[in-house]
């Protein structure tokens, strides 16, 4: 069993790109490991699916990656977080709590491993076309199995996957990937909070509202 473990730990540690699946889909992971695999410029960047779990960052990084990352002096984390992660939506609080926890952790964790060359990106995407929706669970635990009119009008996983490689060979720390209205969404809440609280206010009505109807 001991045997087995340093293994998993050699196997995580090692060249190949320890991976924690979450959100953005199977289709960009593929699409992203297949191209990092003949990017030699990020041959040892990990690369972290978040999922909605605000803890496994810290569950994945901290026993396996990291030490080795720090005894070599080198290593690049890829996170891939959600513009709500940026700003909050109405009803949607355990999601925009994960993702403001993600973006928390890695940048925090980002000054943290500075000194040890060791490089953190932060990649906050808007909706992308994924089977997300399809394959949610209701709160009966049943399968949701309807593809939201947002997820369909996302953007291309592989161009997602593409642009997230471009920004790491850059070395890019933080990265907006959403849309005109999210982008302008996330410079309100920073520079005119007010107008935003009111603006999402107005949400919250109009979304309830047509849920009771």
């Amino acid at each position: 069993r001991s045997l087995s473990r340093a293994r998993l730990m050699e196997l995580l540690c090692g060249n190949c790109l320890p991976l924690v699946l979450g959100s953005v889909g199977v289709l960009v992971l593929y699409q992203l490991l297949q191209r990092l695999r003949h990017k030699a410029y990020i041959q040892d960047a990990v690369v972290v699916i978040t999922g909605a779990s605000s803890g496994l960052g810290k569950a994945a990084l901290s026993p396996a990656i990291l030490p080795s990352m720090v005894q070599r002096r080198s290593g690049h984390i890829v996170v891939i977080s959600s513009v709500q992660g940026k700003i909050a939506i109405p009803f949607r609080s355990a999601y925009a709590a994960s993702k403001h926890a993600t973006q928390a952790f890695f940048d925090c964790l980002r000054a943290e491993v500075e000194q040890y060359g060791i490089g953190v990106s932060i990649f906050s995407p808007g909706y992308i076309r994924t089977n997300l929706s399809l394959n949610a669970v209701t709160g009966d635990g049943s399968k949701h199995g309807v593809l939201d009119k947002n997820t369909a009008e996302g953007r291309d996983p592989r161009d997602v996957a593409d642009a997230i490689l471009k920004a790491v060979g850059r070395k890019k720390q933080d990265v907006l990937m959403a849309g005109l209205l999210p982008t302008v969404a996330v410079y309100m809440r920073t520079l005119c909070p007010a107008l935003f609280f009111k603006f999402m206010a107005a949400r919250a009505r109009k979304e309830r509202k047509a849920k009771d109807n």
